[in-house]
């Protein structure tokens, strides 16, 4: 089993390695992208904690940067860059939970049932009357998930504009 897990550490190490030396030599557009995704992150950090998906995301992109001896501004741009990354991924995989239409190989309504309310589902809530929130938060909060149900709730979030308001946050 150690040397499964350290096979696999090599390549992710040598992975990561590459993908941040490639970055490297693409710096203006590095640039670029913090400068395009920081104010829609900055709006978003407002209401969003930093995920677990953000968090990879930056460490990746730091630890990148102080493995190929980066100055100390860059590894702290580098950071930034994968945690606005990270949060656009996250958003982008929460709409595919509400999104029948696309194939993309994850459960759909997965997060839901385990009880993860996500962006989508926030904004859905947000524009809608007070009870059709009454009545949707009653059979989440019971983890009521039957197949009206979620057919139900896929329709609540596109109906109450979730998907299109999350797909405006993340600037799509």
């Amino acid at each position: 089993v150690f040397l499964k897990v350290q096979a696999v550490w090599r390549r992710m190490e040598f992975s990561i390695t590459c993908l941040i030396m490639k970055t490297l030599r693409f710096l203006p557009i590095v640039r670029f992208l913090l400068l395009f995704l920081s104010p829609i992150c900055s709006r978003l950090r407002k209401f969003l904690p930093l995920t677990k998906t953000a968090a990879l995301f930056m460490s990746c992109t730091k630890l990148g940067a102080v493995s190929v001896d980066a100055n100390s501004a860059l590894v702290e741009k580098m950071a930034l860059l994968g945690q606005y990354l990270g949060i656009c991924f996250q958003i982008r995989d929460d709409i595919f939970d509400y999104s029948p239409q696309m194939n993309v190989g994850k459960p759909q309504m997965h997060d839901v049932q385990e009880g993860k309310i996500t962006l989508p589902l926030i904004i859905a809530l947000r524009n809608a009357s007070q009870a059709e929130r009454d009545f949707v938060m009653k059979f989440v909060k019971r983890k009521d998930f039957s197949e009206e149900n979620l057919a139900f709730l896929i329709s609540f979030v596109d109906e109450n504009q979730g998907i299109r308001g999350a797909l405006h946050d993340i600037n799509l």
